[in-house]
């Protein structure tokens, strides 16, 4: 059964199951080898484990967001200017994060864009 981070519940228990060994080795005084011995895993697998749990720490995975969605807008030109002297499009999303987008962008790469951006 897959979550909404791709990963499946077998993987999530796998993954806390190695933290719970990890931080396990991690306090007592027994060898990798003698630890690795007692729960029948290679002292690869547990290095390997230990670095990955690191980096897993240190880059997050990737936080859910609340899907967003667009409103209708009407392009108005500014005192003097016309819309089409304008250089670029701005597309302002709720987050406060503003797309410029060059007026060059051609029609079907702004598609697949304002494609992409309403999965996010």
């Amino acid at each position: 059964m897959a979550r909404e981070d791709g990963r499946t519940v077998r993987a999530r228990e796998r993954e806390e199951w190695m933290r719970e060994l990890v931080a396990e080795y991690e306090r007592g005084d027994e060898t990798q080898q003698e630890f690795c011995d007692r729960y029948g895993m290679s002292v690869s697998s547990l290095q390997w484990w230990k670095r990955e749990l690191k980096r897993r720490v240190q880059r997050p995975e990737a936080v859910p967001v609340e899907p967003s969605s667009f409103l209708a807008v009407d392009v108005v030109g500014e005192a003097g200017r016309d819309a089409s002297d304008v250089d670029c499009y701005e597309l302002a999303l709720e987050s406060g994060a503003i797309l410029r987008i060059p007026q060059s962008f051609d029609a079907v790469s702004l598609e697949r864009l304002l494609g992409v951006l309403r999965g996010c």
